[in-house]
């Protein structure tokens, strides 16, 4: 009986450990410990043919991070693979080089044009295409060479400089409208205050903060159905949050909340900065930065 009893204790014991270390692991996910991309957005997450884009990154830095980096953009056309999303297997093949239309390093914004033949040539009238954008931890020069013989294994191989993300634009020829846009951060809520569009903040001692984003009703607009939702991400570097995510519903107005919980000696760290990052359903994607007194 005393054996049996022991092992029910060293099983829950075990189980305990387990669901404190996933609860950990999880949570250590919100904060920022190295460099990272957070998100790239399109000005237009659905764009006409001969139309100019604008896109941009947002690079979140852990605390103290000193090492030199830079941002470099390359453009993917997946030509007939386009179709579907399975255009985006063509942008990370061995044939990467084929369909890589424009490179471009050292700059936060990368703008394109995508011209009517690359829907003609294949006879679709809407396609897929792929700003792959990246951060290289290394000197310019370095990050230059090494993207004049663009391959799979540059920017994905075990021992790349480059760490990438992926932002997926639908093209589509003028004869369709476009309903989707990016979605908008209307109001943050810290400890129940409305801090409104302000982009920087002072926060008090206590162990726990409660936040809440609210996006606009116009992000919604021209939405898949009643029933869409948007996905708001929490990180930060100066600390952790009890979620990952809230989801904010089509005309929902009970706005989940999310604890931060600062290191202990945060009041000493400089450089502190939440990030909070709003996705919809069709690659819509927008953010916002707050900067910790």
């Amino acid at each position: 009986m005393k054996i049996i009893l022991n092992l029910l204790i060293l099983v829950t014991m075990s189980f305990i450990i387990l669901n404190c270390s996933e609860y950990e692991t999880f949570n250590d996910i919100t904060q920022i410990k190295s460099l990272e991309i957070l998100g790239i957005q399109a000005d237009k997450p659905d764009a006409y043919v001969n139309q100019l884009i604008k896109t941009k990154m947002l690079v979140a830095e852990p605390i103290n991070y000193s090492k030199e980096y830079h941002k470099i953009w390359l453009l993917c056309d997946p030509q007939n693979h386009g179709e579907t999303e399975t255009g985006l297997i063509a942008c990370m093949s061995s044939d990467i080089n084929k369909y890589i239309e424009i490179i471009s390093s050292n700059i936060d914004t990368f703008s394109f044009k995508i011209n009517k033949t690359s829907l003609e040539n294949y006879n679709l009238k809407a396609k897929y295409i792929y700003v792959i954008g990246g951060i290289c931890e290394a000197k310019l020069d370095k990050c230059k060479n090494e993207l004049k013989n663009i391959s799979k294994e540059t920017l994905f191989g075990k021992n790349s400089v480059f760490k990438i993300s992926f932002k997926r634009i639908r093209i589509i020829s003028d004869e369709y409208s476009i309903s989707n846009t990016n979605p908008v951060i209307k109001d943050i809520f810290v400890d129940g205050k409305n801090i409104g569009q302000n982009n920087n903040l002072t926060l008090s001692d206590k162990p726990e903060h409660s936040l809440r984003a609210v996006l606009d009703e116009n992000s919604f607009y021209g939405s898949i159905g009643d029933k869409e939702f948007m996905k708001i991400s929490w990180k930060t570097n100066f600390g952790k949050f009890s979620r990952y995510e809230t989801v904010q519903f089509y005309s929902n107005n009970d706005i989940e909340n999310v604890n931060l919980i600062p290191d202990n000696n945060f009041k000493n760290i400089s450089g502190k900065q939440l990030y909070i990052v709003a996705t919809n359903l069709r690659g819509g994607i927008t953010w916002k930065v707050i900067n910790i007194d």
